[in-house]
């Protein structure tokens, strides 16, 4: 079996989201199955891949089929020039795309992302099954609007020949999946872990995504505010990159006039993920619309604590954990007020009081989002899909 699998980025920054579930496939999927990668540049993904031993390839610079921002009066300017450079890098792609799969001859194509379409227009024009890896809502959580229109971008995705990937039930709902042949499957996270390491906590509560209106960044601000009000004592960090101005702006203004510049740090990009949140006292997941939830999932694998928006993705990891193990694994929020309750708690109640729902958590996620379970489950996908093709 040979899959060319397409990746709408490659940061240059690390691993994150959507390329790092594909690399944790591929790692178990390469000894199953002939594997190789499009990028639209290089990136530390790339020499990843290559180092394992991945044939990746890079096509000139595409990316996501989505309309550009018009949020400000210059980006309402250059929204033109900016649709009709997309219309062509897309076509450019397609073409370059199209002389590269009749080269490699792929058995399946599957796209990793979404928003990204190129992979279907060549599948389709060729005949070839393609694998549609649906990761995010789109316009709940990342506010995209499709290419040409919402309409038809739903008509490509329901495609005969489009075999759709949903990362969660509820994003399985949303696109009106068919369970005929379309499947759930949840990323792999992490390898199962065997053993549990005990990391002595930290006063802080940790924060940990890209600093964009729907994380909920700013929820967290108001409630973290309050939490001082009321006698709070933790600091607060935010780990990733400062992705969207003037919002990041808007933050470092709140937490000005609060008062609370010596409380709240900005880490940026880190490599020590996991060591932050198994040292942290919680970790809050303030987004609107998480599509799966990576870092909840992860933080529960590192034996942290996790109070989450009881929304999308971290809404379905609970419920998930509640019916596995019968009980909670996470503290639910709905509002600024429930989250300010919840981190007093955590305080005034200590880490032993929340132990068992942390090991409810961490027995959920071992259990559910490993990257050997995964793979089974994509291989197992591609077998049927190859079977009835």
């Amino acid at each position: 079996m040979r899959v060319l699998y397409i990746s709408h980025d490659a940061p240059r920054g690390g691993l994150y989201g959507s390329n790092l579930a594909m690399y944790n496939l591929l790692k178990i999927l390469k000894s199953k199955a002939e594997v190789m990668v499009v990028f639209p540049s290089h990136g530390v993904v790339v020499d990843k891949c290559r180092e394992m031993g991945v044939a990746s390839y890079i096509l000139p610079e595409y990316g996501l089929t989505l309309y550009p921002s018009s949020s400000s009066l210059s980006k309402k300017i250059k929204f033109p020039a900016k649709v009709l450079l997309m219309m062509y890098r897309r076509r450019r792609a397609i073409y370059k795309l199209g002389k590269l799969v009749k080269q490699l001859k792929p058995d399946i194509i599957h796209t990793n992302v979404g928003p990204c379409d190129i992979g279907y227009v060549v599948a389709k024009r060729y005949g070839i099954p393609h694998v549609w890896h649906h990761r995010e809502y789109q316009d709940k959580d990342f506010s995209m609007r499709p290419f040409p229109s919402v309409s038809v971008s739903r008509k490509r995705i329901h495609h005969p020949n489009n075999h759709l990937i949903s990362i969660t039930k509820d994003i399985f709902r949303y696109f009106g999946m068919e369970e005929s042949k379309d499947r759930v499957i949840y990323d792999g996270v992490f390898n199962e872990k065997k053993e549990r390491s005990k990391t002595a906590k930290k006063p802080y509560i940790l924060f940990v995504g890209l600093l964009i209106p729907g994380k909920g960044a700013s929820d967290l601000l108001r409630a973290y505010s309050s939490y001082l009000e009321g006698g709070g004592t933790y600091g607060l960090k935010f780990v990733g990159g400062n992705w969207m101005e003037p919002y990041c702006s808007s933050l470092r203004t709140t937490i000005f006039e609060a008062g609370i510049s010596d409380k709240v740090e900005f880490l940026g990009f880190r490599t020590d993920v996991y060591a932050l949140m198994s040292e942290a006292m919680a970790l809050v997941v303030p987004s609107y619309s998480e599509g799966f939830g990576f870092v909840t999932a992860e933080a529960m694998y590192n034996d942290c604590l996790v109070i989450g928006r009881d929304t999308a993705g971290t809404k379905e990891q609970f419920d998930n954990g509640l019916s596995y193990t019968g009980k909670e694994i996470g503290l639910r929020f709905s509002s600024d007020e429930e989250l300010t309750r919840h981190l007093l708690d955590v305080e005034r109640n200590g880490q032993s009081y929340y132990k068992e729902m942390i090991d409810r958590a961490f027995q959920t996620v071992n259990s559910h989002y490993t990257i050997e379970k995964h793979a089974a489950e994509v291989y197992s996908f591609y077998k049927e899909i190859q079977k009835n093709s």
